[in-house]
């Protein structure tokens, strides 16, 4: 859905990253429910919109590396842009309506950005919690990523295409799945080979 811009291929990047310490709490119930499916809701918060948007498609990505089933981005908006906007709904409620184990929420809680040329910093906080079927909470976490000493070229600055934040948006998503546990493939059961008669040959 998301492109990476051509034109990213020529921002030098001169990155002295800073990740600190992952938050994360990791209830119980996670456990007892061992949910297979996820549905990963629009990111909101700070930022501009398009970061939220790549955001969002980085964390479908790691999910799926994690052997988690995640209901198709496109669905998720479907079935949600039929709830009233103005309507509180529990947790509990929202991951039926979707039919999934869990629904992931993902929000931008921090977004402080400096791209006066020829060099750039960003910092970025965000909070992760994935809820159950029951609306308890199975797993959370928030992190912060700094970047700075970013080149950039006045140039492509004037353009508006550079996506400097996209690097920083996947090295802090994958940081922060990084404490949600991956779940195991189940394991295939032998196919039972039944034994052919003598007419079954024939």
């Amino acid at each position: 859905m998301i492109k990476r811009l051509l034109f990213f291929a020529i921002l030098v990047v001169m990155a002295c990253g800073c990740a600190e310490t992952v938050e994360h709490r990791l209830s119980e119930e996670f456990a007892l429910s061992k949910p297979q499916s996820v549905a990963i809701l629009p990111v909101h918060g700070e930022g501009p919109e398009r970061a939220k948007l790549i955001l969002r498609e980085i964390t479908a990505r790691s999910m799926r590396e994690k052997n988690y089933t995640v209901k198709p981005l496109e669905d998720t908006d479907r079935v949600l842009e039929k709830l009233n906007p103005g309507e509180k709904i529990e947790a509990s409620a929202v991951v039926k309506l979707l039919g999934t184990d869990s629904i992931l929420l993902v929000n931008i809680t921090e977004w402080d950005e400096d791209l006066i040329t020829p060099y750039g910093a960003l910092s970025v906080e965000v909070s992760f919690i994935l809820y159950g079927r029951d609306g308890s909470i199975l797993w959370s976490a928030d992190a912060r990523e700094k970047q700075s000493n970013i080149k950039l070229d006045r140039e492509l600055l004037k353009m508006s295409i550079i996506e400097t934040y996209e690097p920083v948006l996947e090295r802090l998503a994958e940081t922060v799945l990084f404490s949600l546990p991956s779940r195991r493939p189940e394991e295939e059961k032998p196919v039972k080979k039944e034994k052919k008669q003598f007419f079954d040959w024939l």
